[in-house]
């Protein structure tokens, strides 16, 4: 019996010894991880203000081992989201074909076809966005004009005021509709993003 409690004791104390050891390892590659990404962010702050083009992004990594290109173009792509303009998705795009090339493991083609499904995704994004301010307009325009004609607004009533003025029902259905514009975009925007981080070999 004392022999199973020395045992259980025993085991106890290398379990914790083990539990230690762990957050050891996960503290020291937090701390590689947050070194190596602040090495990184001056090189692609360069890229991203002006300072250097893809091709003097390329020389810049040159020589950089593949757990860093990988962790750059992570870093590229957690600044893309779907509010991105097409300009900034195709800025990041040269950037991470880019780091692409330089892998020993390069899948240049398969990123091209994640990256243009991506930048597909944010213009249909962009696009539905840009419907549903013509659309809003549009009944806004039409609330002013039905209540200007009953006297409830002067000519000189602004947007926001008709905006307030509408009914609740009208209100809600809009805020429903954007709601589930911004569901459906945000699956897409998940899925072709694993999409993508696949293609790169990164961790989703």
């Amino acid at each position: 019996m004392i022999a199973d409690n020395d045992g259980d004791r025993i085991k106890s104390a290398y379990e914790k010894a083990m539990e230690r050891a762990e957050d050891m390892i996960e503290d020291t590659e937090g701390s590689i991880n947050y070194e190596r990404r602040e090495e990184i962010k001056p090189k692609l702050s360069r890229y991203f203000q002006g300072g250097i083009d893809s091709d003097e992004l390329w020389q810049e990594f040159s020589g950089a081992e593949e757990d860093e290109l990988k962790m750059a173009q992570e870093m590229i792509i957690e600044s893309l989201g779907l509010n991105s303009s097409e300009e900034e998705i195709e800025k990041r795009r040269q950037a991470v074909l880019a780091l692409e090339d330089l892998k020993d493991s390069s899948q240049v083609r398969t990123a091209e076809r994640a990256l243009d499904q991506a930048s597909k995704v944010v213009q249909q994004y962009n696009s539905e966005q840009e419907r549903l301010r013509s659309k809003l307009k549009d009944m806004m325009r039409q609330q002013m004009q039905d209540q200007q004609q009953r006297g409830q607004l002067n000519g000189d009533a602004v947007t926001m005021q008709a905006v307030q003025n509408m009914d609740e029902e009208t209100r809600r259905r809009i805020a429903r509709t954007r709601e589930q514009m911004e569901n459906k975009f945000q699956e897409q925007w998940d899925e072709v993003k694993g999409q993508l981080l696949d293609a790169l070999g990164l961790e989703k």
